[in-house]
């Protein structure tokens, strides 16, 4: 785990800005690509959920080395 706690809520933050912003453009009516804007957001949530995951990781490795002390 080479990632800080710090940059991973960082670029969850960062990534859930960018969803924010695709669901948005999918909202519009005259969204004309919507089908590359939904396969953008689709992959956007894989990404994020990657994330998420990430950081349960890095707590769970945190308070792993927390109890052994």
């Amino acid at each position: 785990m080479a990632e800080t706690l710090g940059s991973l809520v960082d670029k969850l933050s960062i990534k859930n800005l960018r969803i924010w912003h695709l669901d948005e453009a999918l909202e519009q009516k005259n969204a004309s690509d919507y089908s590359e804007l939904k396969a953008r957001r689709d992959l956007a949530d894989k990404q994020r959920q990657n994330l998420v995951n990430e950081i349960n990781d890095f707590l769970v490795s945190a308070l792993d080395r927390k109890s052994v002390v």
